[in-house]
């Protein structure tokens, strides 16, 4: 027996057993990852036009003509933030629904290969309850999960970047708190 304590592996998004075992998994990641991307570029650039119209119209009393192209700014990052939201959820229930009918399908095949003598030795009740409540967590996995630690992992470091990228010092508070 082995007494060296196993190594912890580094944090990923996606376990490699489950995506060795589950197809399309890297790719609904990928695509989870793409869409955090691109929402944390809307975000900052709805942020900063909104800053501009804050700022030119409250603190400068600028008249409304001279922001109206900042407003319109806005109005469109809040659609394609909309439209990436919607994407991604599209993204993620079909591959959701892709992989538990896949994996549903091979259950079931592999019940009947081990035919009604292995199933009469079991409590068929139980055995279907884990079934359906294991290939439902797994449709929540990919449908809701995935997205959200995807956006949890990216967002965040996309809006530091861009910190670091407009002033060094607010970058400094930002990570001190």
């Amino acid at each position: 027996m082995n007494a060296t304590p196993a190594r912890p592996s580094r944090p990923r998004l996606v376990d490699p057993d489950l995506a060795a075992r589950v197809p399309g998994l890297r790719r609904v990641a990928g695509i989870a990852l793409l869409v955090a991307a691109l929402s944390a570029v809307a975000v900052v650039v709805q942020a900063v036009a909104l800053a501009h119209v804050v700022d030119r119209s409250l603190l400068h009393h600028a008249p409304l003509g001279d922001v109206t192209g900042a407003l319109v700014v806005v109005g469109v990052a809040l659609v394609v933030r909309a439209l990436l939201h919607a994407a991604g959820d599209l993204s993620a229930l079909g591959a959701a629904d892709r992989v538990v009918g896949r994996l549903r399908r091979e259950l079931l095949r592999h019940a009947l290969d081990l035919g009604p003598g292995w199933l009469a030795g079991e409590r068929t009740g139980e055995l279907s309850l884990a079934a359906t409540r294991g290939l439902r967590s797994l449709h929540a996995y990919y449908a809701r999960y995935l997205p959200q630690a995807a956006a949890a992992a990216v967002i965040p470091f996309l809006l530091l970047v861009w910190v670091a990228t407009q002033d060094w010092l607010s970058l400094v508070v930002v990570i001190a708190l």
